[in-house]
């Protein structure tokens, strides 16, 4: 049986051309377990096989823990209608598509981007992008056979005119980046939360109703044209095992006490409401 490492190299290998590197722009080419570009800079392939591609430090909250918890979230169906409808939506504007890359920008943990290829029948050449390293890597040992980078969405590590569909999902959105990589036809696929996602966590904690979701909808249509838009709305029952990890999960969660989650998770638990706006977009002349 081929290791991860191997199965991921191939992965990488089947997109190496249209990676750009971090550094000076420059075409990056695969040798053995490293890629290098034309003016010498290099980039080693990491066990179990993902790429590092950044050319600054980073810092960021999310932690080993947080991606483990999304993990279990997703292994017991939490994101299920939305991973569904997402390998629907592709399915509809990739068909007949021959040429460019499906990015997943902001992939986390890889578990959206891989049941969405899946669903696709894995017949799409795909890369998942995230600035965290530890969800990145564990992308990488949990969903073998995909492209998996450690990158800065502000400066993508692929070239101009690459890619055909481009997710973006429950993550913050760099527009110019964006514009770069696409191409003249290639769409944008947006999923960021409805107003009532999660409530029952603003109510049981007396947290801020939050106008996000307005500010990002808004943003959105000052840069692209929008082709498609529904609404996903359904609840789950969590466990209170799963529910911990839902908190650990989420922001909304960060800042509460362990005292406070371990009395809430005590008593009857509510089902959760989950609310998404998914659209579909093309970039503004």
């Amino acid at each position: 049986m081929e290791s991860k490492l191997a199965v991921n190299l191939r992965a990488i290998r089947r997109i190496s051309p249209q990676l750009a590197c971090p550094h000076c722009g420059g075409h990056l080419m695969l040798e053995e377990a490293s890629l290098l570009c034309e003016t010498g800079h290099r980039f080693d392939i990491a066990k179990p096989g993902y790429l590092f591609l950044l050319d600054h430090g980073i810092h960021t909250k999310y932690e080993r823990q947080l991606f483990e918890a999304r993990k279990r979230i997703s292994d017991v169906g939490f994101f299920a209608p939305l991973t569904e409808k997402l390998a629907e939506l592709c399915g509809i504007y990739l068909k007949g598509q021959t040429d460019g890359l499906l990015v997943d920008a902001g992939t986390g943990e890889g578990s959206h981007l891989a049941e969405i290829n899946r669903q696709l029948g894995d017949s799409f050449p795909v890369v998942g992008l995230d600035i965290a390293k530890e969800g990145i890597r564990q992308a990488a040992r949990d969903y073998p056979g995909h492209a998996w980078i450690t990158a800065d969405l502000a400066a993508c590590p692929l070239q101009e005119d690459s890619t055909v569909l481009l997710l973006n999902i429950l993550s913050p959105a760099s527009y110019g980046e964006f514009d770069r990589i696409l191409k003249k036809e290639g769409l944008l696929i947006k999923v960021f939360p409805e107003k009532d996602y999660l409530q029952e966590i603003r109510m049981a904690f007396g947290l801020k109703e939050s106008s996000g979701h307005a500010v990002v909808y808004a943003r959105l249509l000052e840069e692209y044209t929008i082709i498609q838009e529904e609404t996903l709305h359904y609840q789950k029952a969590l466990s209170a095992e799963r529910f911990r990890d839902l908190l650990l999960m989420t922001p909304l969660g960060w800042h509460l006490e362990a005292a406070q989650v371990d009395h809430f998770l005590q008593g009857e638990l509510p089902q959760v409401t989950v609310g998404y706006r998914l659209v579909v977009a093309r970039k503004k002349a």
